[in-house]
């Protein structure tokens, strides 16, 4: 639509009825501009109507813009809302004028009609191709004339028309020619009072204006129209200007006096000058400081390029800060690539200053690598004397007891490692229960290659970074352990042990396990790239060894890796040997026990204060202790050694500050008299004896000649011991079975798992498979004929339901279970067993042989059967004293097991299975 413009004069005032837009959320002022887009049927009804007229007198086209009340009901249609766009409600025609009255503000601003504009609904082409009257909508440029009140709505429908009153002039002069429509509120043209405050409002408004230096186009229109506006005008041109607020510009809207409403402008302007005032000088303020860091930064590279020419910067001992780390950089001999990475972030270091967010991280980058070992390696290599293959030999036995297929193992690695210093050797693992000396392996390994050693503890490791180490860009960020480890040790080629590999596990962070590919993978490690490093280092200079309790919860492209050596658990004889020979010499030396010292005069300096016999440790070791290493071991000979401690420490107290009585204080005080006595030898050194070791640690925990299971299950049918491996080593286990009215099912307890709960299912069809017993009628009249099951259920359980149980090695115990249970014949107690079952009554191997024999003799075992294919793993890893003491016999079908499982044989028919045509 065209435009329509007015070039008459000014109007004499305002009609006395006005078309009404209702306006949302905004305000139009005298002086402002505003446009607005109309889609409303009201509003569009409205502007139809305008436009609709046959003539429209020069300067008479207005409308009335109103406020909307903040607190109005949202029942009120018809405004105009938004960044001018008018809500899709409209005003009902059965609308009563009251209520729509009382939605609006009493005063509004009478607006000039610049421009009109027609177009579609803004997103009604995209919405829907049925074009309606209402589809569409007006563009309207306002101008803001005049104040006016609003007195009574005549009309509703189709737009809203009421009855004003003008308050305000039309014209640019204060108040000309108002007549009856208007009032003067005592204000006159030459009101010397408004000139006054309409100069101080501008000098304050000049001064704001300077200050927007982000916005010199809008300072300089803003400059002109503060010297053309005449006085009344100018509090309503520097709210619309520079006040947002909706209550702000509704306050100013609502007074009429031109005195009120300057006072009112010129507290806002002059808040705005001084909110002005204070950012410009905290700006100032900080520009001022970082011109002086600047400055600072730019004297200090001149002093140092003063300090080059004169040649006084080594021998006044002031050289600079980063030269340093730069000769640093340069003593540890990286490669050229990872140099040249270096000397570039050195050179982005100089250019920084010390204030910048990325110097500390840049720097703390530059002294890591600085401080690695790239090229710096152990004094002394493994290529010396031919005597060393004796020397290492003699270290392993010095500092381990027995492991002689271990320490066999480890002299074919050193002497391959003597022959080929080049070459990459195997990455050696050893597993086994805690306690039996593989951290002790790896540190002897360390002595006889003469290498620093270095452990890295990765029980618990969940996140990849540990590894990898973090990126650059997080807060805190840091290298991986190795690159830490190396750190530390200061050599590229020590001995790091990766302790507790199994323990390590994987979250959302990342799997460390797979990190771990590349560190051990010797086609690899050559270049490892650290995350936080972000160049490589090469790591096949370091002999890698690995310690883990139980292999099978490392990931198998890991273990593939290494090489496992299984590290087995002691035996009595063995922890009773270590205990002499290592155990009791280190626990007296770490409680003061070792000698006596020279406070003691009647006694020389390398006599004991604790004697520990043999038989005492045998004891402890007997029936204190049943776990595969010597940790629980060394812990009760500590206990023993505190004891003592307590006596020993008394006596000395008392013998530097001496007895009145002449008695020299042997007897303890009151507040020690809970403590044990302490038995003496003949030459008065303390000695522990069967006594104390009774009273320190109690009742024995475990009596080999007491066998539990003769005495408590000895004569219960159903009731069978059997041999299970845990990470600690080996443990007997007995499975009980028993028979209850039922519906022939079959309940399994003790938190096992699901493996385990196989191996109770195929025990229990080879019952229903195989052959009846023909060795007594007792047993058949027992049977109830053909069904096992028939009318009765099966209780098979496992004690110590707390602990988990899972594992392919319970089938041939739970099948002599069930067998003794249906038989009502009570297995043999001084027997034990282990194996898995098919549902053919073969007898398979298992693991675990070795540990499994060991807790089986230390538990009072006499017979232990096993599968025949395991006899080849007693030969090999089975400590001959434990062979001796144990009658070992191997099966081959379940018809073995259960001729020596019973007192007097068990005798079955296997069923014979024929193949059909």
């Amino acid at each position: 639509m065209s435009s329509r413009e007015q070039v008459d004069a000014e109007p004499r005032g305002l009609p006395s009825t006005l078309s009404i837009l209702p306006l949302k959320d905004r305000i139009l002022l005298p002086s402002s501009a505003m446009k607005l887009v109309l889609t409303t049927p009201s509003a569009l009804a409205l502007v139809d109507d305008i436009l609709g007229a046959a003539y429209v007198k020069p300067g008479t086209l207005y409308v009335g813009v109103v406020p909307v009340r903040r607190d109005a009901p949202p029942s009120a249609g018809g405004v105009t809302s938004g960044a001018s766009q008018l809500d899709a409600e409209s005003f009902d025609a059965e609308d009563d004028a009251d209520d729509v009255r009382a939605h609006l503000h009493d005063v509004g601003t009478a607006a000039r009609i610049i421009q009109i504009a027609r177009g579609d609904r803004p997103g009604m082409k995209a919405r829907s191709i049925h074009w309606s009257p209402y589809d569409r909508s007006y563009t309207l440029l306002l101008e803001g004339r005049c104040r006016f009140e609003l007195n009574q709505l005549s009309s509703t429908s189709p737009f809203l028309v009421a009855h004003v009153r003008q308050l305000d002039s039309l014209s640019t002069s204060p108040f000309r020619d108002l007549g009856g429509n208007g009032r003067d509120d005592g204000v006159t043209a030459d009101d010397g009072e408004l000139g006054d405050m309409a100069a101080s409002f501008k000098e304050n408004a000049r001064a704001l204006v300077d200050k927007l230096e982000h916005r010199k186009g809008a300072a300089r229109r803003l400059k002109s129209m503060l010297e053309q506006a005449p006085p009344h005008r100018l509090a309503d041109l520097f709210v619309a200007a520079f006040e947002d607020s909706f209550d702000a510009r509704l306050e100013l809207l609502s007074t009429t006096c031109p005195k009120e409403r300057m006072r009112r402008a010129l507290a806002l302007v002059e808040a705005q000058l001084h909110a002005a005032t204070v950012n410009a000088d905290v700006t100032k303020k900080v520009e001022g400081r970082l011109t002086k860091t600047q400055r600072e930064y730019l004297l200090r590279q001149q002093m140092a390029a003063i300090r080059e020419e004169l040649g006084e910067g080594e021998g006044a001992g002031e050289e600079d800060d980063l030269e340093k780390l730069r000769a640093k950089l340069l003593d540890a001999a990286p490669p050229a690539e990872v140099l040249k990475t270096a000397e570039a972030e050195l050179r982005k270091l100089r250019k920084m200053t010390e204030q910048a967010p990325a110097y500390g991280v840049t720097r703390g980058w530059i002294e890591t690598v600085a401080s690695l070992p790239w090229s710096k390696e152990a004094a002394t290599d493994v290529t010396v004397e031919a005597s060393s293959m004796a020397d290492a030999r003699a270290v392993l036995d010095e500092e381990h007891y027995g492991l002689d297929r271990v320490k066999d193992r480890i002299i074919e690695y050193l002497a391959v490692r003597r022959l080929r210093p080049d070459a990459r050797p195997p990455i050696l693992c050893f597993q086994g229960p805690p306690g039996v000396g593989k951290t002790t392996l790896a540190r002897s390994i360390a002595k006889v290659l003469q290498r620093p050693f270095q452990r890295i503890s990765l029980g618990g490791v969940r996140d990849e970074a540990d590894v990898r180490g973090h990126r650059r860009t997080y807060i805190a960020s840091m290298p991986g352990r190795l690159i830490q480890g190396l750190k530390r040790v200061g050599v590229r080629d020590p001995v790091m042990l990766l302790d507790e590999l199994d323990k390590m596990g994987s979250d959302s962070r990342g799997d460390p396990a797979a990190a771990m590919l590349e560190v051990l993978d010797p086609e690899q490690n050559h270049a490892f790239t650290d995350h936080y490093m972000g160049v490589p280092f090469d790591l096949s200079r370091i002999t890698f060894l690995a310690t883990a309790n139980d292999p099978r919860t490392i990931p198998g492209p890991l273990r593939d890796r290494m090489e496992m050596i299984t590290v087995p658990g002691y035996t009595d004889e063995e922890k009773l040997a270590i205990a002499c020979r290592h155990v009791v010499p280190k626990v007296l030396e770490e409680h003061g026990l070792l000698h006596a010292g020279r406070e003691g005069n009647n006694r020389d300096a390398n006599t004991p204060r604790l004697r520990i016999p043999r038989d005492a440790v045998e004891l402890v070791v007997r029936s204190y202790t049943r776990e595969a290493g010597v940790r629980g071991l060394q812990r009760c000979l500590e206990s023993l050694c505190r004891a003592v401690a307590v006596s020993v420490a008394h006596e000395s107290d008392a013998a530097a500050a001496g007895s009145a009585n002449g008695d020299g204080g042997s007897s303890p005080p009151a507040a020690l008299q809970g403590t044990h006595v302490i038995p003496r030898g003949a030459d008065g050194v303390p000695e522990v004896t069967t006594e104390l070791v009774r009273a320190v640690l109690g009742p024995a925990r475990f009596d080999s000649n007491n066998d539990d299971l003769k005495d408590h299950h000895g004569d219960i049918p159903g009731v069978v011991a059997g041999l299970s491996w845990t990470a600690v080593g080996g443990d007997l286990m007995y499975i009980e079975a028993a028979v209850m009215p039922g519906g022939g099912t079959l309940q399994l307890t003790g938190q096992l798992g699901d493996v385990i709960k196989e191996s109770a299912l195929i025990a229990m069809s080879w019952h229903g498979a195989g052959g009846k017993a023909e060795s007594s009628a007792t047993i058949k009249t027992h049977l109830a004929g053909d069904g096992l099951l028939r009318g009765r259920s099966v209780h098979v359980h496992l004690p110590q339901g707390a602990i988990p149980k899972d594992g392919p090695s319970a089938g041939v115990t739970m099948c002599t279970a069930l067998v003794s249970l249906f038989s009502d014949r009570p297995a043999r107690s001084d027997t034990a067993m282990t194996g898995e079952v098919s549902l053919r009554g073969l007898v398979l191997p298992v693991g675990g042989v070795k540990e499994k024999l060991i807790a089986a003799h230390q538990n009072g075992i006499r017979r232990v059967l096993i599968p025949a294919r395991n006899v080849v793993d007693v030969e090999h890893e089975v400590p001959a004293a434990t062979r001796e003491a144990l009658e070992i016999v191997p099966c081959v079908t379940m018809a073995d097991v259960l001729e020596n499982a019973f007192e007097g044989g068990y005798r079955i028919d296997l069923p014979r299975h024929r193949a059909r045509m």
